[in-house]
C-alpha cells in the first residue's frame, strides 16, 4: 500500500486525489449485506475488480499510514510499530510523531513541488494529526490539518478521543467547500475504535461497518453531484484487518524473568512483540541470549514465530533471520528490535505498559492482513481496488500508485494502479524534481477548528474500552 508520486498531475489539468483511510476495515467483512457501497464498487471496478495486495508489518495503524503517506515500507520510514524500546527514557514509547518519520512524506513534498500544491488532513485520531504535522523545518504538515482534537465533545468517543466518521467527513467535506486542496488524506476511526473494544466480529462491529459505509455512500454522492466531480480521483482503503482476542494477553517479559534473561526486554505491539537487548554485553553472550530467547518464545503456546532482525552465530546465522524468513516484511530497522516475536491467532503480545491486554479485538500479525480499498473517477459510484492487508497463498500484490507519465500509460488522465511482485516502495522525492519557488504560494498551516460541521456521526459504542 504505498503512494508514489500521486501529486505529480500537473496544476493546470485540476486533478484532485482523495485518499480515505477506513481504519480496521477488514476485507473478509466488506459484505454486500454489511457494507453494499464499498462491496459494489470493489467487485465492479474496472481498473483491479476483486483486487488483492498487502498492508506492510506488523500491520498496525501507525506504520501502515506512514507507508500510506511515505510511499516506503517501515526499514525505510522507521514507523516499525505502534510502539518502541526507548533507551534513553528506559522504557516503551509511542512510535510515530513527525520527529520518528524518517523519510519526507508527501505533505512535504508536495511543498518543495513548488508547483502551487494544496494538501489537506481530516483525520479521527489524534496521533495522526501528530504524525502527520511539522517538525521543524524537516517535516511539513499539510496546509491544513483536522483531526479528533478539534471536534467537540459529544462529536468524539469519550475514552479514546477519536472523532466520529460523520463529524471527519464533514471536516473533509468543509475542506473541499472552502479550501480546495490537490490532495485530501481522511482517516475514519469508528470501525477500528468499535472492533478494538467489543471484538471485529460482535453486533456492535458489524453495525458500526454498516454506518460508515452508508457515512461514505453519502460522502462518495456529495462528491458525485459537484461540478468538479470529473477531475477527482477518490481512494478508499484501509490499513489492517482485525483478529478476535480469545486468549489472555501473553506478557513474554515474565518468561525472561522467569529464565534471568533481565538483559533482554519486550515491547508488546499487538500481533507482534519487539524484543531488545537492553544490556549489550559482547557478540558473543549477545547472540547466545537472544538464541536461549527465541527457544523460550517458540515453546510458548501464544508464538508462531520467533525471528533475528539480524544474522545469529550462535542459532543457524541466516536460517531464523526476519529476512530470510519473510524477505517481504522489510522490517531491517534497529526500531523492530533484535528479537521479533510473531503471536498465533486469538493471542495478543503486551508489556508492563500497555492496556492492550483488555481488547476484545487486535491486529498487528500477518493474519490481520485484510482491508479493502477503493479508487474511482468519473462513475456513479467509486471503483474498489483493494488494499487487502493479507498474506495469502495466492502470491496477492502489492499496490502502488504512478504517474501515467511514469508509466506509460494512457488509460487514465491522472493516476492508475499497478501490481507489481515485489515493492519495497518509492521515496517521494524523486516523484517531485526540484522547480523554481512559486511567489504566489503562500504557505500558512492552519489546525482547524471548524465551528460548524454537521455531526451525523456514528456514535455506536463510543464507550468501547479502546485506545490503538
Amino acid at each position: 500500500m504505498a503512494l508514489a508520486g500521486c501529486l505529480l498531475i500537473p496544476r493546470g489539468t485540476e486533478a484532485r486525489m482523495i485518499l480515505i483511510v477506513v481504519d480496521g476495515l477488514d476485507a473478509r467483512e466488506v459484505l454486500d449485506d454489511v457494507t453494499p457501497t464499498l462491496a459494489r464498487a470493489w467487485r465492479e471496478a474496472r481498473w483491479c475488480p476483486n483486487a488483492r495486495s498487502l498492508a506492510v508489518m506488523p500491520t498496525r495503524t501507525n506504520s501502515n499510514h506512514a507507508t500510506l503517506v511515505t510511499g516506503v515500507t517501515p526499514a525505510a520510514h522507521g514507523i516499525t510499530g505502534n510502539a518502541v524500546w526507548d533507551f534513553e527514557m528506559g522504557r516503551p514509547r509511542k512510535l510515530g510523531t513527525a520527529s520518528d518519520l524518517l523519510t519526507e512524506t508527501i505533505f512535504t513534498l508536495a511543498h518543495h513541488a513548488g508547483r502551487g500544491l494544496r494538501t489537506a488532513v481530516a483525520v479521527g485520531k489524534p496521533k495522526l494529526g501528530a504524525m502527520f504535522s511539522a517538525d521543524g523545518d524537516r517535516q511539513l504538515a499539510p496546509d491544513d490539518l483536522w483531526d479528533g482534537r478539534a471536534a467537540s465533545d459529544s462529536s468524539r468517543d469519550e475514552i479514546t478521543g477519536y472523532a466520529y466518521d460523520g463529524t471527519t467527513l464533514a471536516a473533509a467535506r468543509a475542506f473541499l467547500e472552502h479550501d480546495a486542496p490537490d490532495f485530501l488524506f481522511v482517516n475514519l476511526s469508528d470501525v477500528d475504535r468499535v472492533s478494538h473494544g467489543w471484538g471485529p466480529r460482535s453486533s456492535q462491529a458489524v453495525e458500526t461497518r454498516r454506518r460508515t459505509d452508508a457515512a461514505v455512500s453519502a460522502f462518495v454522492a456529495w462528491l458525485t453531484a459537484r461540478s468538479d466531480w470529473s477531475s477527482t480521483t477518490i481512494v478508499i482503503t484501509a490499513d489492517h484487518g482485525f483478529d478476535t482476542m480469545t486468549n489472555h494477553a501473553f506478557r513474554f517479559d515474565d518468561v525472561l524473568a522467569d529464565n534471568h534473561l533481565t538483559r533482554l526486554v519486550t515491547v508488546g505491539d499487538g500481533g507482534m512483540g519487539h524484543v531488545y537487548l537492553r544490556a549489550p554485553a559482547g557478540p558473543v553472550r549477545d547472540a547466545r541470549a537472544l538464541s536461549a530467547a527465541r527457544r523460550l518464545a517458540l515453546a510458548q503456546p501464544a508464538i508462531a514465530e520467533a525471528l533475528y532482525r539480524r544474522p545469529n552465530r550462535a542459532d543457524g546465522g541466516t536460517a531464523h533471520s526476519l529476512a530470510r524468513a519473510h524477505p517481504d516484511w522489510h522490517l531491517e530497522h534497529p526500531r523492530v528490535g533484535d528479537l521479533v516475536l510473531v503471536a498465533k491467532p486469538g493471542y495478543q503480545i503486551v508489556d508492563g505498559s500497555s492496556e492492550e491486554a483488555k481488547l476484545s479485538g487486535n491486529h498487528g500479525g500477518p493474519d490481520e492482513f485484510p482491508s479493502s480499498c477503493s479508487a474511482g473517477r468519473r462513475p456513479k459510484h467509486p471503483e474498489i481496488v483493494t488494499a487487502s492487508p493479507r498474506r495469502t497463498s495466492d502470491a496477492p500484490c502489492r499496490l502502488a500508485w504512478v504517474s501515467p507519465r511514469h508509466s506509460g500509460s494512457t488509460v487514465a488522465p491522472s493516476l492508475r494502479p499497478i501490481a507489481v511482485a515485489s515493492c519495497t516502495g518509492c521515496v517521494l522525492r524523486t516523484s517531485f524534481p526540484p522547480q523554481p519557488p512559486n511567489p504566489l504560494r503562500h504557505r500558512n498551516v492552519r489546525h482547524v477548528h471548524f465551528t460548524r460541521l454537521r455531526q451525523g456521526s456514528s456514535r455506536a459504542c463510543h464507550n468501547s474500552p479502546t485506545r490503538q
